[in-house]
């Protein structure tokens, strides 16, 4: 979380260990090991997010197709009214 509490992404075994940190470092010219985390995680704004009123009565295959579609295997379930 950032100073104002704020979620400011997500880090996952997936994310360090599917080769995404060499890709990124060959990019920059780093080494893996030298990376943040901040380099690898999925930033807020790109997490997929699905409202709990959305998804309560949903499906799995709504939500699976769902997920497909925005090409995510995660999503956050908000509930925004409590």
């Amino acid at each position: 979380t950032g100073a104002t509490g704020a979620v400011m992404g997500v880090i996952t075994v997936t994310d360090l260990d599917s080769g995404r940190p060499e890709k990124i470092a060959a990019k920059t010219g780093e080494q893996p090991q030298e990376l943040l985390v901040q380099d690898i995680m999925t930033l807020r704004g790109r997490i997929e997010v699905l409202r709990l009123e959305d998804v309560a009565n949903a499906s799995v295959g709504q939500v699976l197709n769902s997920l497909r579609h925005a090409g995510r295997r995660h999503a956050l379930v908000l509930d925004d009214h409590g």
